[in-house]
């Protein structure tokens, strides 16, 4: 059983959104949020780790190291019409607003996106490179 306090779709959201960091910066989160208590062998059991010990979603996108353009590049994945100049905070309320509206995982995001501002793009122009 999951000790999380995140409902499901938020954790998944977490998840899809963790893999988007740097390897350091998650290590150095899951140091953070857990107050080093948990070893970790795996960027798996480190992401877990994050999402079991964050207290909301919204404490956890605070986070320093979840910068703004991780949570940018992770809406602009799930086809998330967001200005590319929001600052973190507003970035932070749309993720929350997508995770409790129940649009997540309704293959949203095609193969190509027309999102509200009429730009198409595709999931992959916005992948790491």
């Amino acid at each position: 059983a999951s000790m999380s306090k995140l409902s499901m779709k938020e954790q998944s959201g977490c998840r899809k959104l963790l893999r988007l960091l740097a390897l350091d910066d998650l290590f150095a989160l899951k140091d953070t949020v857990t107050n080093r208590l948990i070893a970790v062998e795996s960027t798996q059991e480190a992401i877990e780790a994050i999402i079991t010990y964050s207290q909301d979603a919204e404490e956890l996108l605070k986070r320093k190291k979840v910068h703004r353009e991780v949570i940018f590049k992770y809406l602009a994945n799930e086809g998330v019409a967001v200005l590319p100049n929001s600052e973190k905070q507003q970035l932070i309320r749309r993720t929350i607003e997508y995770w409790s509206s129940g649009e997540v995982g309704n293959g949203v995001s095609s193969e190509s996106v027309l999102n509200t501002f009429g730009w198409y793009y595709t999931p992959q122009s916005v992948k790491k490179k």
